[in-house]
């Protein structure tokens, strides 16, 4: 598939200057190594317990292949900013300050700094930047703009693009000082978060073993106040969604996609995708949805499911069923045909499974909900009335009018006409509440000897629970296809029988 998502060359991408410089918030984690060479031990920082353990049992050891070198080790679990590591029991981890945890080695607390083993004497940091990223570029465009304001006392070595379990990050080795630190720059919504660590012979093979081990978890509490609200009043929903996020804006509506907008990221580029698109209930959507998982959203029922449209685009769609037509919900993640085919599946679905899709979800409201389940109370309540009708024609004539014409519309006309000719009832048949809205329309069929009659509309809000009352009070209903009619949900179909 060639240009999925609509991809635009990277360079046309201009970066956005962000909101305020990172080192002008971030100077706890710089200030906290200054402090520890200072104070030529690292005792007055970390609170650990007196009593030396030998350091060499810590020491990086080589593993026999297929053996996991973090079994045993515990996990450290931050609920606040989502996110959990793994880290050897013998260590200790510590909250600092909001947003600063600390890993320290056993004996740190009582050993002594030499000019040979400083990079041996300072902790692994990980820091949660807040909102260093207002504008939530590019983990690369933001580095490229946070290395500006570097000290003069810091030394760039190295810096590479990386990816850190699934997700787009930059590693740097710096010196700071007199002590060379590690640092890897992890992107999560409009937080930075910085993992480092000094550059140790010693130590290092066990900190790339913690950092293998690093995975955010629960989402994070989003303010969506600042979030703009998109609303369609022909089909009676909205949501919020952040327009920062989408870096390449939002697409005008058209008669079946209603919403589109996205934004891209890393190198190689990947377009990341929201989509609202409008079509059809049609019955070839039975097999897709049977499968999917079923969840709330905006007070309807959703079936989430996802698909791969090839090795180069995957989508995290809900479906949400309005009578005859779905509401389809997609988040995307695509790449350019041109890449490496296995390339998509490295990043692990950065979008479509992140929090940023859940809590547009989240922010979904159907806005007639109200209407609509008034509306189906209303067509069930029509039906018993227009079946007593039509039971009085039949008692007349011997059987039930004949459905004339092609057409939903066409065929209700015929029995209405007919019984109001009769004066089985005045004037015209009740119609669809919701006809000038949604185009639905109440149906009449009869078998070729028209003494059987089902009569058929459309329900818009099936799953409500008031709905579903009086479905089940109303009796007499059925299922499948009656005389040419689709009778399965969310249609309501009621059968006048007289003769097998």
């Amino acid at each position: 598939m060639n240009d999925p998502v609509g991809l635009v060359p990277p360079e046309q991408i201009a970066p956005v200057e962000p909101k305020r410089s990172w080192f002008g918030s971030h100077k706890a984690f710089v200030s906290i190594l200054v402090l520890l060479m200072i104070a030529g031990g690292a005792s007055t920082y970390y609170f650990m317990s007196a009593g030396k353990v030998d350091q060499t049992s810590l020491a990086p050891v080589t593993h026999k292949e297929k053996i996991n070198p973090t079994v045993g080790w515990k996990t450290y679990t931050n609920s606040k900013y989502g996110f959990e590591f793994k880290y050897p029991k013998e260590w200790t981890a510590n909250d600092g300050a909001d947003g600063i945890v600390s890993l320290s080695y056993p004996g740190l607390g009582n050993a002594q700094s030499t000019s040979e083993n400083l990079n041996d004497l300072v902790n692994m940091l990980i820091v949660v930047d807040k909102n260093a990223n207002p504008k939530q570029l590019t983990i690369r465009q933001w580095f490229d703009e946070y290395k500006k304001a570097f000290p003069s006392n810091t030394q760039l070595i190295t810096d590479q693009n990386t990816i850190l379990n699934g997700i787009n990050s930059v590693e740097i080795e710096r010196s700071i000082v007199i002590r060379d630190m590690i640092e890897d720059f992890v992107p999560r919504g409009t937080d930075i978060f910085d993992i480092g660590h000094p550059n140790s012979e010693k130590y290092n093979t066990i900190y790339r073993q913690i950092l293998s081990t690093f995975k955010f978890t629960s989402d994070t509490s989003v303010d969506t106040s600042t979030w703009k609200t998109y609303t369609n009043s022909k089909y009676g929903f909205e949501f919020k969604y952040p327009t920062d996020y989408f870096n390449r804006g939002v697409k005008p509506s058209t008669n079946t996609q209603l919403f589109s907008a996205s934004r891209t990221d890393g190198s190689p580029v990947i377009t990341h995708s929201f989509d609202i698109i409008v079509g059809d209930n049609a019955p070839v959507n039975k097999d897709l949805l049977g499968n999917a998982k079923k969840i709330q959203i905006g007070g309807q029922t959703g079936y989430q499911y996802e698909t791969h449209q090839g090795p180069y685009s995957q989508l995290n769609t809900v479906a949400v069923i309005l009578g005859n037509k779905i509401i389809w919900i997609s988040a995307g993640d695509g790449v350019d045909a041109k890449q490496d085919p296995t390339f998509l599946s490295k990043i692990q679905s950065p979008f479509i499974h992140s929090s940023t899709f859940d809590q547009i979800l989240s922010t979904f409201k159907f806005t007639n909900q109200k209407a609509i389940v008034n509306a189906d109370v209303t067509k069930i309540a029509d039906f018993a009335t227009i079946r007593v009708t039509a039971e009085l024609y039949y008692e007349k004539f011997k059987k039930y009018p004949k459905a004339e014409g092609n057409t939903p519309e066409s065929r209700w006309q015929s029995f209405s006409t007919a019984v109001v000719n009769e004066k089985f009832f005045p004037n015209q048949l009740p119609q669809d509440p919701r006809r000038n809205v949604t185009g639905f329309s109440y149906d009449y069929q009869t078998d070729s000897t028209q003494q059987n009659a089902v009569f058929k509309a459309t329900l818009e809000a099936p799953d409500d629970t008031s709905v579903q009352g009086a479905v089940e009070g109303s009796g007499n209903t059925v299922s499948g296809t009656i005389y040419g009619i689709v009778c399965n949900k969310p249609n309501y179909c009621v059968l006048s029988k007289h003769r097998q």
